[in-house]
């Protein structure tokens, strides 16, 4: 979550209000938290392992935000 925030905070191009990255960061966890749910549910159903449900959305938020960084850096 510390990755995905500073997304939103560090060196971003274009310059928008407070209020603009607040919302996209309530929205963002939103996102989160239905992805987490769905792909939780997913596993209960046994149309994928429970471990591996717990996990992909991990390493989903977490592979898009350290490339969200790196593409902010170039």
């Amino acid at each position: 979550m510390v990755i995905l925030s500073t997304f939103f905070t560090i060196k971003i191009k274009n310059k928008f209000s407070n209020f603009t990255y607040s919302s996209f960061g309530v929205i963002a966890g939103i996102v989160i938290y239905f992805l987490n749910d769905l792909s939780i549910a997913i596993g209960k159903s046994g149309k994928l392992p429970l471990e591996l449900s717990i996990w992909v959305p991990v390493i989903l938020i977490m592979t898009m935000s350290l490339y969200s960084l790196i593409k902010e850096y170039d």
